[in-house]
């Protein structure tokens, strides 16, 4: 992450922004007045298978569990090259009577996944991480594929509850891991504009971090539950927008806690200054208050007057793994952000990346 320049509220949304004031001066918004522009910031920088195939990923779920006596063999990490052609490995043993032989997978979220194995009857495959399993339509399958659910390190168990030693081959295959954005929406939540977002982003299975201004999540309170209910992060982003560059210890203590305050337990210990602005302070400041201080490094400039394929045009010509980019929900007329986000959500989806959110809660950190 990089820190940006930013943008402050303009009387004419037309007017071209003078960017070497951008992150040094911006009024706050009005107490009062939700769709004055007022942010501007400025561009810085399944469960799973079944034998013939189909299925859907499952929630956690109880699937079958090997009986008490069984032995377990020494886990053994699988590799899979992903720069050849079929992304795959293969891999032979033989199974004792009422023995199980784990093969540990590191993968992540939404990878696709496939697990065959070749074996006499009586030696099945179970596929879990914690909790977390990849289930089939049948009970002791031999084929297991989906997308995985979770990060990390997944066990891909050979189950012997034959009576006899059992010799199998197990193949398992995963796509290259997706590349990953992290869609940001400042400046909410807007009675009109961020539920619009919301259902965008449901539609495209994307997830998103919003940077919400602390006196409209007091006053839409229904919307914060939304955000989270839907599986995305709500952040600080000042009680009214407050210009950060300057401001004395005692009025940026005030404005950070109660925005947190109002966030609550959702709140992820992450803040976005208004415009893009902050000093020497600021993120020691922020560090005090359990926050990390979050910029961006590709922006639509959504605060320009400009079309939504021209905002769409500046993220999809700009966007890679790992990048942050920065939009709006709130402060303003959003309707062309909402058409451009649309766009930008198909835009990635061609290109098989993922949004997530770039602050989770502390209780969802692994």
């Amino acid at each position: 992450m990089r820190d940006g320049g930013s943008g402050g509220a303009q009387d004419d949304p037309a007017a071209p922004l003078d960017e070497s004031d951008q992150t040094r001066s911006g009024p706050a918004a009005p107490e009062e007045d939700d769709s004055q522009d007022i942010d501007g910031e400025a561009e810085g920088s399944a469960a799973a298978a079944t034998q013939d195939g189909g299925g859907s990923t499952a929630p956690p779920v109880e699937a079958p569990r090997p009986s008490e006596f069984q032995v377990f063999y020494p886990d053994v990490h699988i590799d899979i090259d992903y720069e050849s052609e079929e992304a795959r490995a293969s891999v032979s043993g033989s199974l004792a009577p009422h023995h199980r032989q784990v093969y540990i997978v590191e993968a992540s979220a939404g990878q696709e996944f496939r697990a065959e194995l070749e074996a006499p009857s009586g030696v099945w495959l179970d596929v879990r991480k914690g909790d977390q399993v990849l289930l089939s339509d049948i009970e002791r399958p031999r084929l297991v594929e989906g997308p995985l659910p979770a990060d990390g390190a997944w066990r891909v168990s050979v189950v012997s509850t034959s009576s006899e030693t059992a010799h199998y081959t197990l193949a398992v295959e995963m796509m290259p891991p997706r590349p990953v954005v992290y869609l940001t929406f400042d400046d909410g939540p807007h009675p009109t504009h961020t539920p619009e977002v919301l259902d965008l982003l449901g539609r495209y299975d994307a997830r998103a971090t919003f940077f919400v201004l602390g006196r409209l999540a007091e006053r839409y309170p229904e919307l914060v539950q939304r955000i989270d209910d839907e599986g995305h992060t709500l952040a600080n982003h000042t009680w009214n927008h407050e210009n950060l560059d300057g401001m004395s210890r005692s009025a940026f203590d005030d404005t950070i806690s109660r925005t947190q305050e109002v966030l609550g337990d959702r709140a992820a210990p992450c803040l976005r200054p208004p415009y893009g602005a902050l000093d020497r302070n600021t993120r020691g400041w922020a560090a005090g208050h359990g926050l990390d201080v979050i910029m961006w490094d590709v922006s639509g400039a959504d605060w320009l007057d400009i079309t939504a394929t021209e905002i769409a045009g500046r993220v999809l010509n700009r966007v890679a793994d790992g990048s942050i980019v920065l939009l709006h929900d709130g402060g303003g007329n959003r309707s062309r952000t909402v058409r451009a986000l649309e766009m930008i959500l198909e835009g990635l989806s061609e290109r098989r990346m993922r949004s997530e959110p770039v602050c989770l809660p502390t209780s969802e950190v692994p």
